[in-house]
């Protein structure tokens, strides 16, 4: 999922787009958490951890989430 960010409150309103995603693909009881990642959902009676990474540039961009950070 791409989604264009242009506001001050770009990680909140990135998060909130992230779930509503998750929940349109069957997810459950998805919500903002601080550790250890960024969104917990459930689905088909497991527990899943999404990690958000996001950057104003188009042309090219890294992100990863390793378990150092974690």
């Amino acid at each position: 999922m791409i989604v264009s960010i242009a506001s001050d409150h770009a990680g909140y309103e990135l998060r909130q787009k992230v779930i509503k995603h998750l929940q349109e693909n069957g997810f459950q009881n998805a919500k903002v958490i601080s550790s250890p990642s960024d969104i917990r959902a459930e689905k088909d009676g497991k527990e899943w951890f999404f990690e958000i990474k996001m950057t104003k540039r188009h042309d090219v961009y890294f992100g990863a989430a390793t378990m150092t950070e974690w």
